[in-house]
């Protein structure tokens, strides 16, 4: 990372402008109890690097440590998921009880979702319908609608085209559209 129109009297840049940082990778488990069940563990950000060009910043400006935790049930067609994310905040100060402290230094985060595809039968397609729910701590909350639409191409490749909506309503960034196209073989 790098600022090059930094004013270098600015005492956030005393140590430079370039900031450079290898994150470890996230690992996780991922474990089959039953044939349609899926269970989930995922720990991101082991180390949080710290990211800040000012080298006295070392309670802020990292990257989080998130643990993640899923679950999901497939039939055929159909996808029901759920999801519990806990991430670690910034260490929190100040003169207040340990419990407050506590209770604001982790962010967490309940998500939901189901998926259903649609077979086309005149064309080897599908569409999908998609939707979910968010709900969290610090007034955290968002509804989550999608389609998508797969075409084998041929026996070689298959083509898909996906598109999410994001209502957030007390975000202060708005709302967001998503489109993404795969090509998998």
């Amino acid at each position: 990372v790098a600022y090059v129109g930094a004013d270098r009297q600015d005492p956030l840049f005393a140590d430079g402008i370039r900031k450079s940082f290898y994150p470890l990778p996230t690992i996780g488990l991922l474990y089959w109890p039953l044939p349609n069940v899926k269970l989930a563990l995922v720990q991101e950000n082991l180390l949080p690097p710290r990211i800040s060009f000012n080298p006295s910043d070392t309670d802020y400006n990292h990257l989080n440590r998130t643990f993640r935790m899923g679950l999901a049930w497939m039939s055929s067609r159909t996808t029901l998921t759920a999801e519990i994310t806990s991430e670690k905040l910034s260490s929190t100060s100040g003169n207040r009880p340990l419990i407050f402290r506590v209770i604001t230094s982790n962010s967490t985060q309940v998500k939901t979702g189901v998926e259903h595809w649609i077979r086309l039968n005149r064309i080897d397609s599908e569409i999908a319908v998609r939707g979910g729910r968010m709900i969290g701590n610090y007034g955290a909350s968002s509804w989550n609608i999608g389609a998508g639409y797969r075409l084998a191409v041929s026996h070689l490749f298959i083509l898909q085209l996906d598109y999410a909506f994001s209502y957030t309503p007390k975000s202060q960034i708005g709302n967001y559209h998503r489109w993404s196209l795969l090509i998998a073989r």
